[in-house]
């Protein structure tokens, strides 16, 4: 889906490992077949490199095999194989658009703060901000003071060279150095930073607590009541709790964390359709391209993503076409309502359901 060089490619056509059907029941030849369509893919992470089917055998197999019926029906994270060449800064600016919002608020936020630098996201640079009147700049966004403030400060940091991609994604930085650079900019805190890190770095043993849907999902999957409302596990008053339930998931916490969204069918803060617009084309434009023009950048990602019955997929993909087309109307920013509307059910159909009917279609 964008217009970057994807890291891998299948031709189209071409004889790759074929779809097959796999019985979603958890069993172990449902989860061999997984791992078999992950065998020979590129090593993934952009700061240290790891095997993404050790890491989903890892997490189905850990604590007597308790997440592996989920594993099995989620596939593997599709985000590990998307493009991620945009630059750290404007990965940056779009985390601290989505602190405490939903996704579809973020989403409709960060296309106001493109246009409001002009409409191309390749504007959206250090300097550039800089040149804003921050009032204006809020105003038109509709940012919060603090995140307005926050983006500016982090702009500051970039352009006097405190931060910058060489040293974001030096592996030679620590984890600790690389979060106490990062949180050195006002607004900037561990969620921020484990956003960061899981999403943009790759980083394998990310462990987000301060993430809400994590930890609903945490509390489903393995059965724990908390201190919070409603038995919610909090953050601060639960942390043995949840250091607990994950430990047997290290040194892969975060992809495990990536399957907690997938139990309460919640798209995880990073994965909003458009949360990285200089890698992410609107979907009213990928929904009219013709096949073509965009079948390469849908077979960038790995057969195992595809969701493994035919028929299922081109369902789902046909539920999910008209829901982006009412989402977002051409030529405008999306309406919040419709999109909180749309993103109920377009979510259940998943956008592995769009990659799988491309494929299907080549």
């Amino acid at each position: 889906r964008s217009a970057l060089t994807p890291k891998r490619a299948c031709a189209v056509g071409a004889t790759a490992t074929p779809l097959k059907k796999v019985r979603l029941d958890g069993s172990g030849s449902a989860l061999q077949s997984l791992l078999l369509q992950l065998q020979g893919e590129p090593a993934v992470g952009r700061v240290e490199p790891f095997q993404l089917g050790d890491a989903v055998r890892h997490v189905a197999k850990a604590d007597g095999g308790r997440l592996e019926r989920l594993v099995v029906q989620a596939g593997a994270p599709p985000f590990y194989y998307e493009p991620h060449e945009g630059s750290t800064f404007r990965s940056l600016c779009r985390i601290i658009v989505g602190q405490q919002l939903a996704g579809s608020a973020v989403k409709a936020i960060w296309l106001k703060f493109i246009a409001a630098l002009g409409g191309d996201v390749a504007a959206v640079t250090p300097e550039h901000v800089l040149q804003q009147n921050l009032l204006e700049l809020q105003a038109k966004v509709g940012l919060s003071g603090a995140k307005a403030r926050t983006i500016a400060d982090l702009a500051a940091h970039y352009v006097r060279g405190d931060l910058s991609d060489a040293v974001l994604l030096s592996p030679s930085l620590s984890g600790a150095a690389r979060a106490a650079k990062l949180q050195a900019v006002k607004g900037i805190g561990p969620w921020s930073v484990n956003m960061f890190s899981m999403f943009v770095l790759q980083l394998p043993d990310t462990f987000p607590t301060g993430d809400l849907g994590v930890r609903n999902g945490i509390g489903k999957a393995f059965g724990l009541r908390g201190s919070g409302k409603g038995g919610a596990l909090d953050e601060k008053k639960d942390a043995a709790k949840l250091q607990a339930a994950f430990a047997p998931y290290s040194p892969y916490r975060s992809v495990a964390s990536w399957y907690m969204w997938r139990v309460c069918e919640t798209p995880s803060f990073m994965e909003d359709d458009a949360w990285c617009a200089d890698l992410w084309p609107p979907p009213t434009a990928l929904s009219r391209a013709p096949i073509d023009e965009d079948a390469g950048h849908w077979l960038a990602l790995p057969l195992a993503f595809v969701l493994p019955t035919s028929h299922i997929a081109e369902q789902q993909h046909k539920q999910l076409e008209p829901l982006y087309d009412i989402a977002e109307p051409a030529g405008r920013a999306p309406d919040v309502e419709y999109v909180d509307i749309a993103a109920q059910e377009a979510r259940r159909a998943s956008h592995v359901a769009r990659s799988a009917a491309y494929i299907l279609r080549a």
